[in-house]
């Protein structure tokens, strides 16, 4: 898992969105997700645009807001979340 601080990143280019793509991909081959956090309005729109939004997941994707810190730690209370979920499921499956 992998958390991507945004703040002030409104054009990320083609280049980028591209090797974002790569490692979105492979981070979920490898049981993993990507975590883009502070994203504002109109990187917003480029990752919808581009089909990364549908990819990484709504979910996965924090928004900016006017308090700096307040997404990053939003970002990482979800990635804690979603391990313990990962580590409790796969203790289930015997892993």
């Amino acid at each position: 898992m992998v958390i991507l601080l945004l703040r002030g990143f409104e054009d990320i280019g083609s280049t980028v969105t591209e090797v974002l793509r790569r490692y979105t991909q492979a981070l979920q081959a490898n049981g993993g997700k990507l975590i883009p956090a502070s994203v504002g309005p109109t990187l917003r729109g480029q990752l919808q645009r581009t089909g990364m939004f549908n990819l990484i997941g709504e979910e996965n994707i924090f928004l900016a807001t006017e308090t700096i810190g307040e997404v990053g730690n939003a970002a990482l209370r979800a990635a804690k979340n979603w391990l313990a979920e990962t580590s409790i499921d796969e203790e289930k499956d015997g892993k």
